[in-house]
């Protein structure tokens, strides 16, 4: 990488190019660039963003799928910018929510159902691990921008007030359980889970949503869970319904 001309916040100019050059790696770029000038371009974007009133904080992981989701190819710098500046202004409302939390609004205050409890945990835990599977020490930014996305549309389809916790919106669904009653919409949704990184999580959430909103088509679960290798159900199992 080339050398930055920032001399006032070397450290901060290092962690933006450091910032950018992960973000090279997750969106298409125009032509062919030799590293040198891949590595000049990033140090100029980063001598920009620099002279931004973005705070060293904006960089983060969060920033970089967010930007990276609405972009497919290397965006110029006022997209960027721009970018940068709309998910950081997100960042900021959901942090003073948290220190000075609003009047509840309906259903705000009301206890999550286990389902969704189970979604929350699924969320956390792999908030905290980065999106990164297991033992997994190195993992591709475009994959565990992957995972983030495909987990949140999973608790936004079946965990809308899981949802609505983690994002300050309103799921489209609020949870009338109708994907639960679909038994060609659940067999879909447990096969796609054959090969999913979370697959054992993402099972036992959602055998607590059928449990509770379609409980006739527990065995289907059952039966994915079985075939995970995972411990069975301690209760006893209820009969399938038949078509």
């Amino acid at each position: 990488m080339s050398e930055l001309i920032a001399t006032d916040r070397p450290q901060a100019a290092k962690a933006i190019a450091t910032w950018l050059t992960r973000l090279a790696r997750m969106v298409r770029h125009q032509g062919q660039m030799t590293p040198q000038e891949r590595g000049a371009m990033v140090a100029e974007y980063a001598e920009m963003l620099l002279r931004t009133d973005l705070p060293d904080a904006a960089f983060n992981f969060d920033a970089l799928h967010y930007v990276a989701e609405g972009c497919e190819w290397w965006p110029a710098f006022s997209v960027l910018a721009s970018k940068l500046q709309e998910h950081w202004a997100i960042k900021r409302v959901q942090m003073e929510n948290r220190q000075h939390p609003r009047i509840a609004g309906p259903g705000d205050s009301a206890p999550l159902s286990p389902s969704d409890e189970n979604w929350m945990r699924f969320w956390r835990r792999n908030e905290d691990m980065g999106w990164t599977q297991g033992d997994e020490k190195i993992a591709d930014e475009r994959a565990k921008v992957a995972r983030k996305r495909n987990g949140l549309s999973m608790i936004r389809r079946y965990a809308p007030d899981a949802y609505q916790r983690i994002t300050g919106k309103l799921a489209e669904d609020r949870g009338t359980g109708h994907d639960w009653h679909d038994t060609r919409q659940l067999t879909s949704t447990l096969r796609a889970l054959r090969d999913h990184p979370f697959k054992a999580v993402m099972l036992r959430a959602i055998q607590a949503a059928v449990k509770n909103r379609a409980p006739e088509h527990l065995g289907l679960v059952q039966d994915a869970i079985a075939s995970a290798g995972m411990a069975a159900n301690p209760e006893p199992p209820r009969q399938r319904a038949t078509a």
